[in-house]
């Protein structure tokens, strides 16, 4: 049963990493584009924005050249360089938190200042100019609709859906198109991607199963994110658990290697969790193919990243 469950998660994890096959960032960018709503379409167009503005920081700060407009990426369905860390989209709020952060780090770093004590100036500042406050103009009513626009495994989402209502407080309602209402179009799009917590109290908003996405815990781990969950390794207490070969990551990828303070009010006190479905896998954005991340507690060396089940704090 062990064999079959380690044969499982490879399989998993091997559709995962494999996808895009050397594109360049524009083409990527544009097949993402292309079967999104036309609400959608809108709002990834202002998150692309905010990506590129953040790709500069983030090359300053971690002392790398841009790619060149011709350079392929081969990166897999929940790895997208047009997503924020791999497969989401950021809503206004959130992009503005991280630019200010994100200069900040850089301003930081041009001012020779690091540790802990230079962490907490920047969350000062931010808290101060209230750039740390969370956008609560849209909740999520219970239950969440959703309909299923073209995915072919319907089955997958929708035993996704009843395990997380089964395991969890949350509730979803199926149902056929709509587009008056707050939920969600789960549709075929180039990879598995949705945006970060409710966009709209009237219109669905996009979470892409494509091709590569059809298990159950990768479509929970979109879902968690339309609800709101950051990955797991974006918390600034990150680095207690985890050491980072940043010069293993792809050049242009390794700003989804950046902490963030925004990630820690999404946490609800819970303490960091290797066995998260949330938790990136170990060769994410690797140049080699090799780990980048290491569990200071090796133990944990083969369980982070997985997609067998939701782990007792992904339920909680």
């Amino acid at each position: 049963m062990k064999l079959l469950s380690e044969i499982l998660f490879a399989l998993i994890c091997l559709h995962i990493v494999a996808g895009f096959g050397g594109l360049t960032r524009l083409r990527i960018q544009q097949k993402t584009r292309k079967d999104m709503s036309d609400d959608g379409k809108k709002r990834f167009d202002e998150h692309h924005k905010a990506m590129e503005q953040l790709a500069k920081l983030s090359n300053q700060i971690h002392d790398v050249k841009p790619s060149k407009d011709d350079d392929k990426f081969n990166m897999g369905p929940m790895l997208n360089p047009s997503m924020y860390q791999g497969d989401m989209i950021l809503n206004k709020q959130d992009a503005e938190y991280l630019l200010a952060e994100a200069k900040m780090r850089l301003e930081a770093k041009q001012a020779n200042k690091t540790g802990p004590d230079a962490e907490k100036e920047i969350v000062d500042k931010l808290k101060k100019n209230r750039a740390y406050k969370k956008d609560l103009s849209f909740k999520w009513k219970f239950p969440i609709h959703y309909y299923i626009d073209g995915v072919k495994s319907v089955e997958v989402i929708d035993n996704a859906v009843k395990d997380l209502e089964k395991r969890t407080c949350i509730t979803f309602k199926k149902t056929g198109p709509f587009k008056d209402r707050q939920g969600l179009r789960i549709f075929p799009g180039d990879g598995c991607y949705s945006y970060k917590g409710p966009t709209s109290d009237n219109k669905p908003q996009d979470v892409s199963i494509g091709s590569g996405c059809e298990y159950v815990r990768v479509v929970q781990h979109e879902l968690s994110h339309a609800l709101g969950v950051f990955h797991e390794q974006s918390r600034p207490d990150r680095d207690n658990y985890l050491t980072i070969d940043i010069q293993n990551v792809a050049r242009d990828m390794r700003s989804n290697y950046d902490k963030s303070s925004l990630a820690e009010t999404e946490t609800f006190g819970i303490p960091y969790d290797y066995s998260s479905i949330m938790q990136y896998g170990k060769t994410y954005f690797s140049i080699d193919g090799k780990p980048v991340m290491f569990p200071k507690n090796k133990l944990y060396m083969d369980i982070i990243g997985q997609r067998e089940d939701l782990s007792f704090n992904d339920i909680k």
